[in-house]
């Protein structure tokens, strides 16, 4: 589980499907569930309090990408009201070098978009945990919207072996 602070008001908790192996993704009440858990450690190690946007990502090959935005209130509290919005539908692409995928990684099955003179990878299959954190420490993943307009605009490769 990665943690990181965008800024002052943005975080994004990324979960690896390997950390959650017993967890249904897409039963809505194990998910909310497990984010609830995790949103206690987060609000106690952050000190978050008032209005809180929870967007939850899922995707079958990665896991869960949950962004915790801090919205305005109009009161003054020391409680949280969190507001959740799940998106089962976006896809995750990997801001990638062509020649790192084909070079560092075993990856065999995936869709390969080329979009604004850059490559993205969509997975299409399991790959190792290895090659995930190979690909989180080398890549920008693109989670949210954007994806949508990558895959609708770009120009689509083949992964050669």
């Amino acid at each position: 589980m990665i943690f990181y602070e965008v800024d002052t008001d943005n975080y994004v908790v990324k979960i690896f499907n390997e950390e959650i192996y017993d967890l249904d993704i897409f039963n809505i009440d194990e998910v909310e569930d497990f984010i609830k858990n995790i949103f206690k450690n987060f609000v106690k190690t952050y000190k978050l309090k008032g209005d809180v946007l929870l967007n939850i990502y899922i995707d079958l090959y990665y896991g869960i990408i949950v962004e915790v935005k801090k919205e305005d209130s109009f009161y003054d509290s020391d409680e949280i009201d969190a507001r959740v919005v799940f998106h089962l539908n976006n896809a995750f692409l990997y801001e990638v070098d062509y020649f790192y995928i084909l070079d560092n990684t075993s990856i065999k099955n995936a869709n390969v978009y080329f979009y604004n003179n850059k490559f993205y990878l969509e997975l299409t299959d399991e790959i190792s945990i290895s090659d995930k954190y190979k690909l989180s420490e080398a890549c920008d993943i693109i989670w949210d919207d954007r994806s949508f307009e990558i895959i609708n605009k770009a120009i689509k490769l083949k992964l050669a072996s």
